[in-house]
């Protein structure tokens, strides 16, 4: 039935241990829609199934191995009959399987024909066993759907919130992953300011740089990166396309931007090819230019790492940034792809197209250009009540600076609006405080009439938690600056049962 030994999953042994069960053991089930009767038989067709996409086949193979030399040598139990429990204490083996289980790098080059294998180098990580479990729930979906089995008793454990995320937890978690513009700054800088002292170090600079262009205008997957050669470039009706076959042998071609055509004719040019891809080219896009060899997908992941612990340096006294861009990865920039191309009003439709989505509900977790929007809708609401920053047994908590403006011959609405700055984004920075009024149109609007009538325009902030002298400093700060903007300026501090009455006033000499 299987004719491909490369697909074919042959169940290894495990020496020192005892088998308690055989997969081999007939399942007598007429009404299986597979060709299968037994475990084994039935695992392999669903392997068979995914023998098309190399590194998706790879991950299903390892993790049906892993649980079912558990079944044979643990739990004497077969796929038929596992049950919930018999499932969530697999799940707990995954996170701590014993010593005698796990094997060192070292050892695990020596094959499966060496006595010391073991499936397992350790623990498996959140990340590994999320993998796992997500790889078995496929597993045990298709053969209740070959009514094979009954059940998927995988739905009825914990574990399953790990693999069962809604769209929107799903974009919440895309969102953590998402580089702020501040961020993409920085791992452009970095890339900018990559060393050149030498030839290996230009090497590496003009190739990282081609490197995280292809990711980012194109917003390929890594292993796409790594597979795909020059010939995926084709010049078709005077335009340059990238032929992509993508996750599950899916076809597809990407325009490509003309600057990432820069960055490509920079790169042949380096590695000693034509500046343009040419069609009988079948050498891979990533080569180490000494040995000639194309780069893992471990090399190139470590390339993107590399310049994100540069970028990170930038962000010196702000621990977050820092820690968020240490986890920089290749699939990142699938996700500012998306994310800019929706800042720039891309048609939904189409960024699914480039991204290579199977539908708009996916596209939909990359896109989030209406936070901006609703972060200035919501600001327009109002409390009556104020936040109050209180120690206990202190009743001076806060003052209210009532600022007096008389215009000088030369302001306008552009220098109100600047003191206002200067005001809330400088002087009050660090600061607890409220202004009472929010709306600065009304503000501006109040202000027009006022100096039609040759009136002075009042306006009133309150500062929480401040003491005197802390007061008077803002204070004299804001007539400085209202000087500095040809304004006439009177300041008068009020605390609770303390008239402060501190008057200072600067007038410009030629009001």
């Amino acid at each position: 039935m299987h004719e491909s030994v490369a697909t074919t999953l042959v169940m290894p042994v495990i020496n020192a241990l005892t088998p308690k069960v055989s997969l081999e053991e007939r399942v007598d089930n007429r009404e299986c829609h597979i060709n299968a009767d037994n475990d084994l038989a039935a695992v392999n067709v669903w392997l068979d199934k995914h023998k098309g996409n190399t590194k998706t086949h790879a991950t299903y193979k390892k993790e049906a191995e892993r649980l079912l030399l558990w079944c044979v040598y643990i739990r004497g139990l077969t796929l038929t009959q596992l049950k919930v429990e018999d499932f969530v204490a697999y799940f707990d083996f995954l996170k701590s399987p014993p010593k005698d289980w796990c094997i060192t790098r070292r050892e695990l080059r020596c094959g499966r024909g060496s006595h010391k294998w073991r499936p397992f180098l350790g623990p498996l990580n959140q990340a590994g066993f999320t993998l796992a479990v997500r790889s078995l729930n496929s597993m045990m979906n298709f053969l209740v759907t070959a009514n094979y089995l009954k059940f998927n008793p995988i739905k009825l454990t914990n574990k399953s919130k790990n693999f069962t995320q809604t769209l929107e937890e799903q974009k919440y978690n895309v969102w953590s992953r998402m580089l702020e513009e501040d961020e993409w700054q920085a791992v452009q800088r970095a890339l900018e300011f990559l060393p050149e002292s030498n030839d290996r170090q230009v090497g590496n600079k003009i190739r990282t740089q081609f490197l995280f262009a292809m990711l980012y205008f194109l917003g390929l997957r890594i292993h796409e990166l790594a597979s795909h050669t020059w010939n995926a470039f084709r010049y078709l009706e005077n335009r340059w396309y990238f032929f992509v076959k993508g996750k599950g042998g899916k076809l597809a071609h990407i325009p490509v931007h003309d600057q990432l055509l820069s960055f490509v004719k920079i790169y042949r040019i380096h590695i000693r090819k034509n500046p343009l891809p040419e069609a009988d080219d079948t050498d891979r896009l990533l080569v180490s230019k000494r040995s000639k060899k194309p780069l893992s997908i471990r090399q190139i992941f470590s390339l993107v790492k590399n310049v994100g612990k540069i970028a990170a340096q930038y962000f010196d006294g702000n621990p977050l940034k820092q820690q968020k861009l240490l986890r920089l990865s290749p699939h990142w920039l699938r996700h500012l792809l998306a994310s800019h191309l929706d800042k720039a009003a891309v048609p939904a439709i189409m960024i699914q197209s480039i991204l290579r989505h199977s539908s708009l509900d996916i596209t939909n977790i990359y896109m989030h250009s209406e936070e901006l929007l609703k972060h200035q809708e919501i600001q327009k609401l109002a409390m009556r009540v104020s936040p109050k920053l209180q120690q206990a047994g202190s009743e001076n908590s806060s003052v209210t600076l009532t600022i007096s403006l008389t215009k000088g011959s030369v302001c306008n609405e552009l220098s109100l609006l600047k003191l206002l700055d200067a005001i809330e984004q400088v002087i009050l920075k660090n600061r607890i405080w409220e202004a009472q009024e929010k709306n600065r149109e009304q503000l501006l609007t109040r202000y027009r009439k006022l100096y039609r009538y040759k009136q002075p325009l009042v306006f009133y902030y309150i500062l929480f938690n401040v003491g005197e002298e802390e007061a008077n400093f803002i204070r004299s700060a804001i007539v400085n600056e209202a000087g500095i903007r040809l304004f006439g300026c009177e300041i008068i501090m009020l605390a609770p049962e303390k008239m402060l009455q501190s008057a200072y006033s600067m007038t410009p000499g030629y009001n």
